[in-house]
């Protein structure tokens, strides 16, 4: 009697479990559930872009700063970058001599 009531109670908690399962499941699926996991996977993703973006400027102006020493143009300062008039234009072409 006692191995029954054992067994019934497990059966009724695992049935329990797996009904919770089932509707969790189902819910992610809903075209509300499959949204909210869109936005959070595309906000990860923009994060992380935005991290690679500034690792590879770092990396980039780094660089450029190793080639400058090298080459001995003239140093970056500033925001902006040297060579470079207002409108963004070059003023000279280092790499022809002009």
């Amino acid at each position: 009697m006692i191995r029954r009531l054992f067994y019934m109670g497990l059966g009724a908690a695992l049935g329990i479990y797996a009904m919770r399962r089932v509707e969790r499941a189902a819910q992610a699926w809903t075209p509300t559930g499959v949204a909210a996991r869109a936005t959070g996977h595309a906000t990860d993703l923009g994060r992380r872009l935005k991290s690679f973006a500034g690792d590879v400027r770092s990396a980039a102006d780094e660089r450029e700063g190793e080639l400058r020493e090298v080459r001995g143009g003239p140093r970056r300062t500033g925001q902006g970058r040297t060579g470079q008039d207002r409108a963004g234009q070059l003023d000279h072409d280092v790499k022809d001599g002009h």
